[in-house]
């Protein structure tokens, strides 16, 4: 079987898509975590911007 291609973010950090990130060859964040802290960040820059389900509202 192929192994998975990586990519490198240097400085011993590496990405494997399916598997997670990578320091030195040791698995870090995995991809279940790190697809959590990416929809929690998508989530918090939507609610300073003032974006609720699709409708953007003016700050009051």
């Amino acid at each position: 079987m192929a192994e998975i291609p990586k990519i490198d973010f240097g400085k011993g950090y590496s990405y494997r898509p399916t598997v997670g990130v990578f320091k030195d060859n040791h698995l870090v964040i995995d991809e279940e975590t790190l697809f959590a802290i990416t929809y929690w960040q998508d989530f918090v820059t939507g609610m300073r911007h003032g974006i609720v389900g699709g409708a953007e509202y003016e700050n009051s």
